[in-house]
């Protein structure tokens, strides 16, 4: 599926580097995802993360 970005719902940005990702893979091996997608942040609606300061 990632090949094809099938089903994905979410890109996490890093600078200039955009990553095509799926929300309940990220969630389920990742707290703060599973946070930031599961309370009120910004990013649960959003399609798009931009993640400052972090390099892919």
């Amino acid at each position: 599926m990632k090949e094809a970005d099938e089903f994905v719902d979410i890109t996490l940005v890093f600078g200039k580097q955009r990553i095509a990702c799926h929300k309940v893979i990220l969630a389920g091996m990742c707290d703060y995802f599973r946070r930031m997608f599961l309370t009120n942040m910004l990013e649960r609606g959003s399609q798009e993360v931009v993640l400052n300061d972090i390099s892919a």
